[in-house]
């Protein structure tokens, strides 16, 4: 039971990365087709040092993603 449980909580966690890593790429590519750091600032109402931070994150995602370094 306690191994089912443990199961459980990693694949949780996996998807969870999985979700946060998809979110950032998002990120990065909803800047590259036009929205500014602000306006996305604005509608995930954080500040536009998250968003760029996210970005980076994002496009370091994607290149990975893609095969890229």
């Amino acid at each position: 039971m306690r191994e089912a449980i443990l199961t459980d909580v990693q694949l949780l966690h996996e998807a969870s990365i999985a979700a946060e890593r998809l979110f950032k790429m998002r990120v990065h590519l909803a800047v590259e087709q036009g929205l500014t750091t602000q306006e996305l600032a604005d509608r995930l109402g954080c500040s536009g040092q998250t968003v760029l931070n996210w970005r980076a994150q994002g496009a370091k995602y994607l290149a990975e993603k893609q095969g890229g370094s």
